[in-house]
């Protein structure tokens, strides 16, 4: 900074004022939000308000401009960072206005404005909450008037909400067809970054699980929608697996498409993509809360199976290594389905080195292992392994899965030679439901058993 400012001084002359409007967001729960993140947020702000007063700290200046945010007084879900670092910009003007009785010093709590970070996503979202939006013109305006006034050191400043309805789409459009497709977020895949696929292994090839994809297209749903509850999904089709020789790196996209409102939900389209290619799809639901959990419903099988979990992960039949071991005992098996207990996934920092939360969304472990446990079935009645390939329908009753496992029950309601149709319900140990799956489909292959056991990595040529 010090660098820049003294090139600017260089080339312009003397500095006699500043605006610094430096922000970026990562909207989580507090539960939920990592100290990385953290520091993100405030050090953009406050940090970098520091390096600029340094810089600047011998200059005669007469005009001294900070973008605080409303979020500093008025507070938002998801935005405890935000809030706090707003509201040191605004102490600091306070302190800098003592202190240059000759500066005019203005620290704006801007309401959002139409354009920058507001999304058409979280456009929508605040004009729901009854906000409006600044214009860019409006709010240029504005702040010259301000300048050249004598006002207050701290403003709030919010837009007026249009009195015009705002036109709210009720169908998911295609990525290439919807103007209101972003990317979320961007994921470099390596093994060297993301240990645990060293434990799901096919071919000789590391396999991204259905269940971190899912779990990823969960959050670019709600990067642009934050303070809202993760609810499930529809429709969730995995196109291309994505797949790592080990030392190969993947550059992946994850994108969201707006908030679409259908009732008390709202209905977000997303996509994993590798460049041009499409490896998954889906419709996430968002809500302000969560249905209440219910009862389950399945009936679980009761056909003997006697094999305990060193013989079921050393049968063949499994191709997971130690980190994604999560059948604890297998309750019963025949031809209606399967029952188990499984474990729950460790924090994601213990799978990954870059995290997006500090929490699960859901439990990646508990849904593979209730593929898993398809794949034994389907080995135990057809003779033949398995691989997931989509999901109907996935609604989660509870904000976290339980931190000591789950019962998987499971119900076979179709099945070929080639296919099979599943319900698969996720209950705690006071009997309640966790979540539910409706519509799993998995597809069924002879060839499979030797793509499973050749489970280990090989170094890429």
């Amino acid at each position: 900074m010090a660098k820049a400012v003294a090139a600017a001084r260089e080339s312009l002359g003397p500095i006699r004022g500043f605006v610094h409007g430096a922000g970026v967001l990562a909207d989580r729960l507090i539960q939920d939000k990592t100290l990385e993140q953290f520091k993100q947020v405030y050090s953009t702000k406050v940090e970098g308000l520091q390096a600029l007063l340094a810089a600047t700290q011998n200059d005669d200046l007469r005009l001294m401009v900070m973008f605080s945010s409303s979020t500093a007084r008025f507070g938002r879900k998801g935005q405890c960072d935000y809030a706090i670092a707003n509201e040191v910009l605004n102490k600091i003007a306070q302190a800098q206005a003592r202190q240059r009785p000759d500066c005019r010093v203005i620290s704006v709590n801007w309401g959002p404005w139409d354009g920058g970070m507001v999304t058409p996503a979280l456009r929508k979202v605040f004009a729901a909450e009854g906000v409006g939006v600044i214009s860019l013109a409006e709010g240029a305006e504005y702040l010259m008037q301000e300048i050249a006034s004598d006002g207050p050191v701290e403003l709030v400043v919010v837009g007026a909400l249009d009195s015009r309805p705002t036109e709210l789409k009720t169908t998911t459009e295609s990525a290439s067809n919807d103007p209101d497709w972003q990317l979320a977020f961007e994921k470099t895949l390596s093994i060297r970054d993301m240990p645990v696929l060293a434990d799901h292994v096919m071919s000789g090839k590391a396999v991204l699980p259905m269940a971190i994809i899912s779990e990823w297209l969960a959050h670019a749903a709600m990067h642009n929608n934050p303070g809202m509850s993760f609810k499930g999904f529809n429709d969730l089709r995995v196109f291309k697996g994505v797949t790592l020789d080990d030392g190969e790196t993947l550059k992946l996209q994850v994108l969201a498409g707006a908030a679409n409102p259908a009732g008390n939900e709202y209905l977000v389209s997303v996509e994993l993509r590798a460049g041009d290619t499409l490896h998954a799809r889906a419709e996430m639901v968002l809500a302000n809360g969560l249905d209440s959990p219910g009862s389950p419903q399945l009936k679980p099988a009761v056909g003997d199976y006697s094999a305990d979990k060193k013989q079921i992960y050393g049968s063949g039949r499994l191709f997971h290594g130690a980190a994604l071991q999560g059948i604890k005992k297998v309750l019963g098996c025949d031809e209606s389905g399967i029952v188990a207990d499984s474990g729950a996934a460790p924090g994601p920092c213990q799978w990954m080195k870059k995290v997006l939360r500090s929490n699960w969304l859901s439990d990646p472990l508990a849904l593979d292992v209730s593929y898993q446990l398809m794949i034994l079935w389907c080995f135990d009645q057809l003779g033949a392994g398995s691989l997931p390939v989509g999901v109907g329908s996935y609604r989660q009753y509870q904000t976290r899965f339980p931190k000591d496992g789950t019962r998987i029950v499971i119900v076979v309601n179709e099945q070929s030679e080639y296919r099979a149709i599943a319900t698969i319900e996720f209950v705690d140990d006071s009997g309640r439901l966790v979540a539910r799956i409706e519509d799993y489909e998995c597809v069924i292959d002879q060839s499979l058993s030797k793509a499973f056991g050749n489970n280990k990595l090989k170094n890429k040529a």
